[in-house]
């Protein structure tokens, strides 16, 4: 059995043996295809993820060369001119089939987050991740299906948040929402996410720096202001802020009442 993994760098297993993919060229073809979940790539897609807006003469060669190889790394046994039954040719590209990959396994957890799975089934999906896809392969860090599978997991991640928040376990997630504050700094959801983390958990000061942090980006950056959610974020800080500023108040108010209405000796 054929596995892939790209939530992270390339790799590829023949049931337990782990396959040596060749090139950076032949991995990304093979990272493409593996993308794709089974749908149709076709030919000009894979010359530009390789080649760009200049691609040589000799691309369609190349790209056919790849083909050849990978073919005979997923399926050893078939003969030289038999038809491929897993990497076909088809209508001028590529399908890969047969083969199961953690982009499978991680859409199948979200498909099962619902109800009293929700959180479970998050947490599952986002443990098939172990960095960007195709981490190994930063030619393709702005291919599309990469970045449309890092969104898919952004969004995993910030349902993920709102249900550990919701459970009083929001310290948990500061730690991965903060990095994904990080990777993704113009992002009002991930930090509006990170702010009700860290209110819930007490970390009511980072939370305010947080804010000011993404304020600050979204000004010198793209000349906006926070959007509904960071402001309905901000809100609630400031909110838990003032209750705990007016807690300690009565406490004082209670501790000097108490002091002024001792008799005298």
């Amino acid at each position: 059995m054929l596995r892939f993994s790209v939530l992270g760098p390339l790799r590829a297993w023949r049931d337990d043996e782990e396959l040596d993919l060749g090139p950076p060229s032949r991995r990304a073809v093979l990272g493409l295809l593996v993308l794709a979940g089974g749908a149709y790539v076709s030919r000009s897609e894979l010359v530009d993820a390789l080649w760009g807006d200049d691609p040589p003469a000799t691309a369609a060669n190349v790209l056919q060369t790849h083909v050849k190889h990978l073919r005979r790394l997923v399926e050893p046994g078939r003969l030289a001119r038999a038809r491929s039954e897993i990497l076909r040719h088809t209508n001028g590209g590529y399908v890969l089939r047969a083969a199961e990959s953690d982009v499978d396994t991680f859409r199948r957890h979200l498909r099962q987050a619902d109800g009293e799975q929700t959180v479970p089934a998050l947490a599952a999906a986002l443990r098939c991740w172990h960095g960007r896809p195709l981490a190994d392969l930063p030619a393709l860090a702005a291919h599309p299906k990469v970045i449309a599978l890092t969104i898919e997991h952004r969004l995993a991640l910030i349902r993920y948040g709102e249900g550990m928040i919701a459970r009083g376990a929001a310290a948990e997630v500061v730690a991965p929402l903060s990095e994904a504050a990080a990777q993704h700094p113009l992002d009002e959801r991930v930090h509006a996410t990170l702010i009700n983390a860290m209110r819930a958990a007490g970390q009511r000061a980072a939370a305010f720096d947080v804010h000011a942090t993404i304020s600050r980006a979204l000004a010198d950056d793209l000349g906006l202001d926070p959007g509904p959610e960071l402001a309905s974020a901000y809100l609630s800080l400031l909110g838990a802020e003032l209750s705990t500023h007016a807690r300690n108040a009565v406490s004082r108010a209670r501790v000097e009442c108490g002091r002024s209405s001792r008799p005298s000796a």
